[in-house]
């Protein structure tokens, strides 16, 4: 499992920045019976920019994730990396202009065909962060849509997910 957490000392303890910032890292668990064990900091993480939201391709073979690193298009964009043996991780790429803005991209996921959701303030939108959904992946020049209402509102829309076990279940 992949998740984010606040930076925190080895004494579990926030750890915060010159300015009181206390910046957001992924750590990797792996299940071990009925307990989350083996809990690891990816070396994709640094100590002045926040890494967080996790999202694994189908294959598990690619990770994404949202950061406010130097380099980056706004306030944070989506970057993905490859999953390499060994705990390795290849470096960050920033999936450009056709995902990211000036403005926050955030909460990646990635369906089981490999549709990227994710949450932008940064696009023409229903108000704050709108969900919106890209075929990135599969075609490098797809433009993202937004999904609309009843998925967006005036408000923060974010941190949407489909479970296709679920959607299998209902179109047998």
């Amino acid at each position: 499992m992949y998740f984010t957490r606040d930076n925190v000392t080895r004494n579990n303890k926030l750890d915060f920045d010159k300015k009181g910032t206390t910046h957001l890292k992924i750590y990797k668990a792996t299940l071990v019976e009925d307990s989350w064990e083996d809990i690891k900091e990816l070396s994709i993480n640094d100590d002045v920019y926040s890494t967080g939201h996790p999202a694994l391709s189908p294959d598990n073979k690619k990770l994404f994730f949202v950061s406010d690193r130097e380099g980056g298009f706004g306030k944070t964009d989506i970057y993905e990396v490859d999953i390499l043996e060994n705990n390795k991780f290849s470096k960050p790429r920033n999936l450009g202009t056709k995902v990211n803005t000036e403005g926050r991209e955030m909460f990646p996921f990635v369906s089981q065909d490999s549709t990227l959701y994710f949450s932008s303030d940064g696009r023409l939108n229903l108000g704050l962060l709108d969900i919106f959904k890209s075929n990135i992946i599969k075609d490098s020049l797809s433009e993202p849509k937004n999904l609309g209402a009843p998925y967006n509102s005036g408000y923060d829309d974010f941190a949407f997910f489909i479970d296709s076990s679920e959607e299998n279940k209902r179109s047998k």
